[in-house]
Order: structure tokens, then C-alpha cells, then sequence
């Protein structure tokens, strides 16, 4: 799996690091697919500048990471965003722990949230039903000037 601090942000057409003679769980080699942090650096057409809370559209196969950490992000740390009550959170915010961060795709009736992450080489990036809201470990993050 993509470590959450390794400049890993990079994917593929099919979501997954499947390059030939690119050893999975190598972080030395950076792999193809996103890794959590670098995903929603690119899924909030973040820019990689801390200061800078303006937009930017990334290309397919940019690798591109960003100076965030699944941490930072749960810290709200750069220009545009802010930690939020996870009572508050709706589709395109964010859930993260000190190790892991996705972003709301959808809020289920039952308290369990659809969301959208990168789950390493092998898992890819996809939308799964998570309980990240209900615990203790995960705090909301929001975009600043992001609509959804």
C-alpha cells in the first residue's frame, strides 16, 4: 500500500498499480496509484502552494503530491482549509485521521457515509461505505470556495 506521507499522487486510466515490473508496496518506486492525501489534494483541485487557496485542474498522469499529509488535512492546515463539525458535513467534504483521509461522496440515511478514497496499489481508488464519521480518529475537513 501507497504510504499516506509518500509522494504518491499519480494515477492511471484504471485506478490501480498495475505497471509491469513495478513492485507493489514499494513505496521507493511511488507506484501509480493515488495514495489518500495526494487524491484529494487532486479531487479538490487543490494547488500544491500551502498559501495559495486558489484552484487548479490536474492532469491524468501529473505526479503530483502536494505538501499535505492525511494529518495535515485533519488539522486543516493550509489557506483554504478548515477543521468542521462532523455533524456539519456534506458531499465533497472530507473525513481524516492522523493516517488516512476520504472525501463524502454521498451521506447515507443510516449514518454511514458513501466516500471516495484511494486505498493504495492494490485497492485502487474507488466509493465505499465507511463509518468514518462515527469515529473518534477521523475529524471534518472542508474546502474553503468549494461547492458541490
Amino acid at each position: 500500500m501507497v504510504l499516506n506521507n509518500h509522494p504518491g499522487g499519480c494515477w492511471n486510466d484504471n485506478d490501480r498499480d498495475d505497471s509491469p515490473n513495478d513492485p507493489h508496496e514499494d513505496p521507493a518506486t511511488g507506484g501509480e496509484g493515488g495514495d489518500c492525501s495526494g487524491f484529494t489534494l487532486q479531487g479538490l483541485a487543490r494547488v500544491a502552494d500551502q498559501s495559495n487557496a486558489g484552484f487548479e485542474q490536474w492532469g491524468l498522469l501529473r505526479n503530483v503530491h502536494g505538501p499535505y499529509t492525511a494529518a495535515a488535512f485533519k488539522a486543516g492546515a493550509g489557506a483554504p482549509n478548515v477543521t468542521v463539525s462532523k455533524t456539519a458535513l456534506t458531499k465533497m467534504d472530507a473525513l481524516a485521521s492522523d493516517t488516512h483521509i476520504g472525501l463524502i461522496y454521498a451521506v447515507n440515511p443510516d449514518g454511514t457515509d458513501q466516500i471516495i478514497e484511494a486505498k493504495g496499489e492494490d485497492y485502487g481508488t474507488g466509493i465505499w461505505t465507511r463509518t468514518y464519521r462515527g469515529s473518534s480518529n477521523y475529524s471534518g475537513v472542508r474546502r474553503i470556495g468549494w461547492s458541490s
